[in-house]
């Protein structure tokens, strides 16, 4: 019984890992997005 609360425990944490990587990874995509029609406005 232990053995499979422990595995929902590790299951559930590397959902929240996982979430947290696709936001860091929205943020640096939105980042990147931004900068790079800055530096097109910039251009023109």
């Amino acid at each position: 019984m232990s053995k499979h609360i422990t595995n929902k425990k590790k299951a559930k944490q590397g959902i929240e890992k996982t979430n947290y990587c696709h936001s860091i990874q929205k943020y640096t995509i939105t980042k990147a997005n931004k900068r790079s029609i800055f530096e097109q406005s910039a251009y023109f």
